[in-house]
């Protein structure tokens, strides 16, 4: 019973949290991070938008750039493993969280050169998602991500932008 109030507390909160305002500056990185986590699985029971990815990071043409909003990225077989690349323009400059199922590794390309992602951490917060991945953009710039390779064919993602403080990840 005390679960199901914990995950209702954090559903409440994540909802009133969630509502227009996508900046989630916390003072504690680990309650924002538990904030950020019940807001994603909040959204990820939403209509998901479905992409293909690009086996050729070079080649990727869809776009995953709307936050809050649950996408089903589909992973074409590439040399025997699954893996593919979207874009993602973000709006505002700062820390982002990207949320997957898990099912596939991330990086994230800038260019030709890959973003630090400063922290991955195992998400509990519901089933459909398990990781999440912080990484500092540039308001503007179109990065490439890249999920795999691995033995999944889609990768379930939602993004939040998590803040302009960086939040001190180490």
């Amino acid at each position: 019973m005390k679960k199901k109030l914990l995950a209702a507390s954090l559903l409440a909160t994540s909802l009133a949290a969630c509502g227009g305002d996508d900046h989630h500056d916390h003072a504690d990185p680990i309650d924002a991070h538990d904030a950020l986590a019940a807001d994603a699985c909040a959204h990820v029971t939403e209509t998901m938008e479905h992409v293909t990815a690009a086996a050729d990071p070079a080649a990727a043409t869809n776009a995953v750039s709307e936050t809050h909003q649950p996408f089903h990225v589909m992973l074409p077989l590439v040399d025997d493993a699954h893996a593919g690349a979207v874009l993602f323009t973000p709006d505002e400059a700062g820390e982002y969280a990207f949320f997957t199922d898990g099912a596939a590794t991330l990086a994230i390309l800038d260019g030709d050169a890959e973003v630090a992602i400063e922290a991955t951490e195992t998400v509990d917060a519901c089933a459909e998602l398990t990781t999440m991945h912080l990484a500092d953009l540039e308001l503007g710039t179109q990065y490439t991500l890249v999920f795999g390779p691995g033995a999944a064919d889609a990768v379930v993602l939602v993004t939040l932008h998590a803040g302009d403080d960086g939040h001190g990840h180490e």
